[in-house]
């Protein structure tokens, strides 16, 4: 709970989450998300980056493609699934957490989000992005993330996608795929 105390007074936090399939560690290297109540930001082991700035409700994904061209895909916050919120309780770090579901794409997700900190952010991109902090995702009751760790930061995170090729979602999908084949 002192830990609880220190991040309710802080602007931002760091948050490590790992992840579990069927409760064993799933062998991925801890995400890290770096978050205030405006804007949050995850890198991907891959390099991918993730942003959601929830001054004007929009997430932003950007990576480096191998030629040096950077691109970057923008969708609004309200785009992405609305989770049904649930009466059930979790305390994860210390705080408390409330429950989501949500389905996408055949999946059943459970998201279990506290709205104690001044921090927001979540570690998937389309997965409870407007609820609060996320602290746990439990995807088909057998594939977790969940948080590890809360620290305060000294800084904030900051915007690093102003200087890519903004491209719709499935084209930014199909490059970002294509780099990891050789044909």
């Amino acid at each position: 709970l002192l830990l609880s105390g220190a991040v309710f007074s802080q602007a931002s936090a760091r948050i490590t989450y790992n992840f579990f399939s069927n409760g064993s560690p799933a062998g991925s290297p801890p995400l890290i998300l770096d978050a205030t109540n405006s804007l949050s930001k995850y890198t991907t082991a891959s390099g991918e980056e993730f942003y959601f700035d929830y001054a004007n409700n929009t997430t932003y994904q950007t990576t480096l493609l191998k030629c040096g061209k950077r691109i970057v895909n923008s969708q609004n916050i309200d785009n992405y699934p609305k989770p049904e919120l649930l009466p059930d309780t979790m305390t994860i770090l210390g705080y408390l957490c409330n429950k989501a579901h949500v389905i996408i794409r055949s999946n059943h997700i459970d998201i279990w989000y506290t709205t104690q900190t001044k921090v927001k952010g979540t570690p998937s991109v389309n997965i409870g992005p407007a609820l609060g902090l996320v602290l746990k995702i439990i995807r088909n009751g057998n594939f977790e993330i969940s948080a590890a760790s809360i620290e305060p930061l000294s800084f904030e995170p900051i915007l690093n996608y102003l200087n890519g090729e903004f491209v719709d979602l499935p084209l930014y999908r199909d490059l970002v795929t294509a780099q990891n084949y050789t044909t």
